[in-house]
């Protein structure tokens, strides 16, 4: 892998860290709030934006960040076939 990838990876990290604070400050202080007007517990709001950041920053659905790039070259020499070749199921 070159050096080049590899500053990529990092930055998309950094970015996904950061966002996952952000989501974890807003919903937190949202929360907060909300608790204070209806005289609930504020550790359901910590309990709450800790859950919605962890979901952002991991994104196991890929909603908020994109699914990381194949090896398209493993693919592609897997399925090359000779010309003329006959294919045999077994």
């Amino acid at each position: 892998m070159s050096g080049q990838g590899v500053a990529l990876d990092n930055l998309g990290m950094i970015k996904r860290v950061a966002v996952a604070f952000l989501w974890l400050l807003a919903v937190g202080w949202g929360m907060n709030y909300v608790s204070v007007i209806f005289g609930t517990s504020p550790i359901f709001g910590l309990a709450l934006s800790a859950a919605i950041a962890a979901f952002v920053g991991i994104d196991p659905l890929h909603l908020f960040w994109p699914a990381p790039a194949r090896n398209v070259m493993a693919r592609t020499t897997e399925t090359m076939s000779v010309p003329g070749a006959v294919r045999h199921n077994a």
